[in-house]
Parts: structure tokens; sequence; C-alpha cells
């Protein structure tokens, strides 16, 4: 079974609050295809020479996807935005910004690939488990998109305050998507990076150019970072927040609910689980707080759970609120332990046109705001690698 083998076989689109009301800040919808967010709307700011900081994007969408979202643009009101694989349509206006908290959900129609009969029948099944169990609100993989195994999390090592690290790694992770030139550029940088006399003659990108000049006059890492543009910042630290979460609703899954099946991916194992209590469900549908700073746990078992992933990432709880770097904290933020798709269908298995001798299938679900249509996926992957084991 295979997801997004094309871009249009995975369609999500956004459906916030939308408050009409005048202000400076001018609303539009993104349409796009094969770029992620963040990436836009730094193409934007660059290309029209708009701060980034007056741009906001009320949730972060997948790269490899068709996508509809909402951005708002400070003091920028209606005008067209155009690209090749992206356009921003205005809207109307907004006296703030757009974020996650004017989300209303997410609707998602995607199309699954080379399933054999076999696994269209596994499929049913387990999406019967998903209506009855929910769906574990784990972060989907896209959310680590940019996880380099070598240089680690650069939100980890800002976390740690090692600062030195956390500017490495930013700079030599290499990411899916870059080129050859870049991913010798960064490997050259990695095995460098203490000259930056050196580093300097190979930068290419601005920042780059920036922080190795930097570098070049004083060795202080603190100060780099500070040279990184705040939304790369926020996203690292929230990646690592989300890897943190992933392992705390794993260890409560596996509590809860012994009987279960599981699945590698980026970076942790997601655990589903098979059979869930009516208590459990009950338990599992609250909110719990999410790794950060001021999370207070709901009770024992949660405290327990939570200090164990603290000591095995040899974490204390005040390593969230940063005395050196105050630009940044990562805050804890309450997040459903389980989730359960609205408006779901599933449609009939039909030749697929790829891959001969196989069928494709359509689902459409509509999620909570933050959770992951790929995690419906992975959980579905698991059930079938689960039930071929068994057979």
């Amino acid at each position: 079974m295979k997801l997004k083998v094309k871009p249009e076989d995975f369609f999500v689109e956004e459906h916030i609050i939308l408050p009409r009301k005048k202000g400076e800040y001018g609303l539009y919808l993104l349409e796009k295809r094969g770029w992620n967010t963040v990436d836009v709307l730094k193409k934007i700011a660059s290309t029209y020479k708009i701060p980034i900081s007056h741009l906001a994007a009320a949730g972060r969408k997948d790269k490899y996807a068709v996508t509809k979202q909402y951005v708002t643009i400070k003091r920028v009101k209606g005008r067209f935005f155009k690209d090749k694989n992206w356009e921003l349509i205005p809207v109307g206006t907004m006296d703030r910004p757009v974020g996650p908290d004017l989300i209303i959900k997410n609707s998602f129609r995607i199309v699954l690939r080379k399933v054999s009969k076999e696994e269209g029948e596994y499929i049913k099944k387990a999406l019967s488990t998903i209506k009855a169990c929910g769906l574990p609100n784990y972060y989907g993989d896209q959310r680590f998109g940019t996880y380099d195994s070598q240089n680690g999390f650069v939100g980890e090592k800002i976390v740690k305050q090692q600062f030195k690290g956390a500017v490495k790694a930013f700079l030599c992770t290499i990411h899916p998507g870059d080129k050859k030139p870049a991913k010798e550029r960064k490997r050259y940088f990695f095995e460098y990076f203490d000259e930056p006399k050196f580093c300097l003659k190979q930068a290419k990108t601005t920042l780059e150019k920036r922080i190795f000049s930097f570098l070049l006059k004083e060795k202080n890492y603190l100060r780099a970072l500070y040279l990184i543009p705040a939304i790369e910042l926020e996203f690292q630290l929230s990646m690592f927040q989300s890897y943190l979460w992933n392992l705390f609703l794993r260890e409560l899954l596996l509590h809860l609910a012994p009987e279960g099946y599981e699945i590698r991916g980026r970076v942790n194992s997601y655990y589903f689980p098979s059979l869930l209590s009516e208590p459990s469900r009950s338990y599992l549908s609250r909110e719990f707080p999410t790794p950060g700073y001021q999370a207070k746990m709901p009770d024992e078992l949660t405290q327990r759970i939570y200090e164990k992933i603290l000591t095995d990432n040899n974490l204390k709880p005040s390593a969230f609120n940063f005395r050196k770097f105050r630009r940044h904290y990562i805050k804890s933020f309450p997040r459903h332990g389980i989730v359960f798709p609205e408006n779901f269908k599933m449609g009939e298995l039909e030749p697929d046109e790829l891959y001969s001798d196989h069928f494709k299938l359509s689902l459409s679900f509509a999620l909570p705001t933050g959770s992951y249509a790929t995690i419906l996926v992975k959980n579905l992957q698991a059930y079938i690698a689960a039930e071929k084991g068994y057979h």
C-alpha cells in the first residue's frame, strides 16, 4: 500500500473561524501543491520584500499534497500572489493574525494506491477498530521532515543549552528535498564547522553567509542562534516537543492497552491499540499537557510516564524555561490522547492505473486541528503488517 504517489492523492482543506473585521491584516486563502507552508511564507517574504514576521499561517500543511489554508499578511491587503505551484487569493481583512486557535477542523481526501484485495479487507477491519477505539493523536512523520539522525534535533540542543551543537545541526542538517550540491555543502560544513573561514567560502545562502561571517568575527554560538529567523527556531523547538509527546503517548497507550501493533516511523515507533476498554477510551479522549514549561500532569500515572520520558532524554522540567536563550521557550499546551475521525467515507476498490494488477482506495474524513491524517494511514499499515504476520 502506498500513499502520496501523486500530490493529488492527498488533499487537505483547512476550516477556520473567519472573523469579518476591518483591520491591518490582509486575509488570504493559500492554495498550494508540492510546497510546505513555511517555505511558501519564506518565498513570499523574500520575493516581495515583506518582513517574515508580518506573515502568519493558522497551521502547517504537508509538502507532498494539494492543500488549502489561510494566511494573513500585516499591512498588505487585496493583493494577488501567484507562483507555479501556489497562489494567495485575497479573502478579506482581520484585526489580528491567523493562528491555530482559529482552526475548527481539517478535512481530507486521500487515495491509497497499490492495494491488494487482501489488504482491502484488512483496511475495512482496521477502520472498524479506529471507529471503536479512536485514533491515537500522534504527530505524523511529516512533522519531522527536517530531522537528520546524524545531527539530531536542533530544538533538543537548544533546550540542553548546547548552542554550538544547535547552530551546527541547523546548518548541517540534510533535508529530504536537498539536491546534490546542497548535500555536499552541508557535509563540508559538518566536517569543517570549527573553521568558519573555510565554511564561509562554501556558503551559498544569505543565512549561511550571515552566520559564518559572524562566527568568523566572534565564536558566540548563542548570539549566532539569534541570526536564525524566529519562524525557523519556533519550528525546530516545536518539532522536538512533538517528538517528546509521541514518546509520552506511546507509553500511555502501552500501559492502558497492552494488546496492539506498531510500526516504525521516521524518528519513533507508533503503537496502536487493537482493543480499548470503555474506561480507557473515555480517559484517553481527554486532554493531556504536552511536554514543556509548566506542564502539570493530571494524575500519578501520567506524571510517572512524563518523568520517565524526561529522564530517558536527560531532561528536567526546568529545562523548558530557557534562562540564556530568552527569545523562545517550549510552552506546554493541552492535546487529546485520541481523536475520532468525522464524516468518514470509504470508496470501493478500483483498478489502479499506476500499478497493474492492484487497486486504489479513496477515503474522506475530517480531523480536529493538529491531528494527522497520515497517522490514520500508519494505523492501517501497522494493522495490515500485523495481520499478514499472523497468517
